[in-house]
């Protein structure tokens, strides 16, 4: 099933939609003209975004007015939309994702369950009550999958690999970069785009929480061997190590 096309749009809506093509246009014009950036949530993805916003004009595309309406040309990110949803449903045609370079962020998985607890239970969002362990708990109980939306209760609470990978276990990126290694990805960008010398890549989405609190909440002897069960995938796919809880 395909998002049939909303006819009514605010006047706001209009002209965002109207600024975004007109930035997806002229990136279409230069060499490799589209790009994917799969935004999987809580691994540096503001910062990323905000830096492929100056560097290649990349633009978001969110919500269903948005979606319904994607030109299939450009640089362009999702949000947390999973990319295989939108395949699946023609809202990306086959040939952009054959010709469009794809890549994600990922992150160690303790501090990306740390990040989310933080993120999901303070204000504004405030959608989780309770501890740390709370919330490892309901995670483990299960979420609402990954799907075609932003977001659904604690979808972003969802292992990583479910947005690198479609539900037959297909790859649906090119390349993968840790959040250790952003200049990495910077080198990537830089070897396949036109980017302003003076347009570098800064880690400006960082936590104001304090990292001793971080550390004893993954003291208790319950949250860590959860953690590594419920994202199991993520450990072995993307490399890192069962018991170690980086900073990061």
């Amino acid at each position: 099933m395909k998002y049939t096309f909303i006819n009514r749009l605010t006047a706001r809506e209009t002209s965002r939609l109207r600024f975004g093509y007109s930035r997806a246009l002229r990136a279409s014009r230069t060499r490799y003209p589209c790009a994917v950036f799969v935004w999987i949530p809580k691994s540096a993805g503001t910062s990323v975004y905000q830096w492929l916003e100056d560097a290649i004009n990349m633009v978001k595309f969110i919500n269903p007015h948005e979606l319904a309406r994607f030109p299939n040309f450009g640089r362009v990110t999702f949000g947390h939309v999973h990319y295989g949803a939108l395949l699946n449903k023609g809202i990306v045609s086959n040939e952009f994702d054959k010709q469009a370079y794809k890549f994600c962020i990922v992150r160690n998985p303790y501090a990306r369950a740390f990040s989310l607890y933080s993120y999901l239970s303070a204000p504004p969002i405030s959608l989780f009550e309770g501890s740390f362990l709370d919330f490892i708990l309901s995670v483990r109980e299960g979420c609402e999958p990954v799907g075609p939306y932003n977001s659904k209760g604690l979808s972003i609470a969802n292992p990583q690999s479910d947005w690198v990978f479609d539900e037959e276990g297909r790859r649906l990126v090119n390349d993968v970069f840790s959040i250790n290694d952003l200049s990495g990805l910077e080198d990537s960008i830089r070897t396949r785009f036109a980017v302003k010398k003076d347009v570098t890549l800064k880690h400006l989405n960082k936590s104001t929480k304090n990292k001793s609190l971080y550390r004893a909440l993954l003291e208790h002897d319950e949250i860590v061997p959860m953690i590594d069960e419920i994202y199991a995938r993520d450990f072995t796919e993307f490399g890192f190590q069962t018991g170690v809880a980086e900073k990061s």
